[in-house]
């Protein structure tokens, strides 16, 4: 950047101008899509059930919906779970204790990803269901993964 007045020359303002035109439509493209995918996810009983769960929308599981398909084919949430690679390294040696580390991140890493996000995106506050284990209509976080 020199020392000038700041304006840009005219040809740059001109393709600034374009790319901002490229970006509002891009955005207005965007807004279609999300509607139509809030449609989708709001018809299937899985997205429904999962989004029970604080800081998990629609985006959020329509994506786990995306990455695990038939949650029937787990026996146990520890399934899902393990799947995802949200399950905890274990470490043990012999008789003595397990000890427990960092999660595995084995599997759905975008599934993953996008869960860790929507725990990071969940109400902060000691609200009503901020502790309690137990989604918005007192189902437990697990049985909502099992049962979606």
């Amino acid at each position: 950047m020199g020392g000038g007045s700041g304006a840009l020359p005219a040809d740059e303002e001109l393709a600034g101008e374009a790319l901002m035109r490229q970006l509002d439509f891009h955005g207005q493209e965007l807004r279609i899509l999300d509607a139509a995918l809030g449609r989708v996810a709001l018809g299937s009983p899985e997205v429904k059930r999962l989004m029970t769960i604080p800081g998990v929308d629609a985006t959020v599981a329509l994506a786990i919906v995306a990455a695990i398909g038939d949650f029937r084919r787990f026996r146990s949430p520890g399934q899902v779970v393990s799947y995802l690679g949200l399950n905890p390294r274990v470490k043990q040696s012999g008789g003595q204790p397990a000890s427990h580390g960092l999660i595995t991140k084995q599997g759905r890493a975008h599934a993953r990803g996008m869960l860790v996000e929507a725990a990071w995106a969940r109400p902060r506050h000691r609200g009503r269901y901020a502790s309690s284990g137990k989604a918005r209509n007192g189902i437990t976080y697990s049985h909502a993964f099992s049962h979606a």
